[in-house]
């Protein structure tokens, strides 16, 4: 495997036709021309797989037709593209998405932390990277109804084993439609925080859960989850056999639900840790989820205005 990387101030670049793996990554790019030189670049890389562009631009508002050209050049061999923190934004995204559309070979895409609105774009596009296993949309989704579009046209992506819809404001609605969605996938993980999924939500994905038996990482922290919403989630906990980590925290799940939570995951052998801090918990609640998984690290941060005490005796 040939790799090429220009992160940072170093910006020499020698075209090759054998050419694998490019990292581009904060080369501060800040024009349109900077960025269709950088295509006609690599339209002759017929083997790229892997192109990070992090934070590859530096310029007032981001540049549609120049990250069109990029991805078009490589479109018939790219496998993972990373396009977080470039500053895309409002109609740019109609356009890039099409792009992206026919990257038949895409596995995985990052497109984080650039500007929002870009979900209804990205719904219609990525439906046809049906190779697709890896998204991340953190911070791009900022209505609801284009966070339940963008996990509509997920379907029929089979292989989803990766997703991350942080700040997505996905809502109850948004979570129903994963888990209707995610029904036949093999997640290993699933990132829903900040998405307000609410007890609704959290019910829906735990009665899909207990087919996840290949989910590793589950954080849902600061989804507005009680009781209802916990005990709903742990219907279907116990069945994720390989799961590692489990995030609650930032919610309102008192000791009803922690219970109903920590008797779902005796079950789950590799878990490591349960993250709840900023719940509603005692600190007889604590200490029993100490009691139902004794192997496992338990992160919560005070319990009022008392800190956690060490694990009993």
């Amino acid at each position: 495997m040939l790799s090429l990387s220009l992160s940072g101030t170093d910006r020499t670049c020698c075209a090759s036709c054998q050419l694998t793996r490019l990292n581009l990554s904060g080369i501060a790019l800040c024009t349109t021309g900077a960025l269709q030189l950088l295509s006609d670049g690599i339209r002759g890389c017929r083997l790229l797989q892997h192109l990070d562009l992090r934070d590859a631009w530096e310029g007032e508002s981001s540049s549609t037709e120049g990250w069109v050209a990029v991805i078009d050049a490589c479109r018939n061999s790219i496998q993972t593209l990373d396009m977080s923190s470039n500053d895309i934004g409002g109609d740019g995204w109609r356009e890039i998405a099409g792009a992206l559309g026919e990257c038949a070979q895409l596995v995985a895409l990052t497109v984080a932390d650039n500007c929002e609105d870009g979900a209804s774009a990205l719904a219609a596009a990525l439906g046809r990277c049906t190779a697709l296993e890896c998204l991340n949309v953190e911070g791009v989704v900022e209505e609801r109804a284009g966070a339940v579009a963008l996990i509509d046209g997920l379907a029929r992506c089979s292989r989803m084993r990766d997703l991350n819809l942080h700040s997505s404001d996905a809502g109850p609605d948004g979570a129903q439609a994963l888990a209707r969605t995610m029904a036949g996938w093999e997640l290993q993980q699933l990132v829903l925080s900040y998405c307000d999924i609410g007890d609704a939500g959290a019910s829906a994905l735990g009665a899909v859960l207990g087919g996840c038996t290949r989910l590793q990482h589950l954080r849902l922290g600061s989804n507005t989850i009680s009781c209802a919403g916990a005990t709903g989630l742990a219907v279907g906990l116990g069945a994720c056999v390989s799961l590692e980590e489990l995030a609650l925290n930032g919610n309102t799940i008192a000791d009803e639900g922690v219970d109903a939570v920590a008797l779902a995951l005796k079950g789950c052998e590799k878990l490591a840790k349960v993250v709840l801090d900023a719940n509603r918990m005692s600190k007889a609640g604590l200490e029993m989820l100490y009691r139902e998984l004794p192997g496992c690290e338990i992160v919560c941060g005070g319990l009022g205005q008392h800190p956690v005490s060490p694990q009993p005796e």
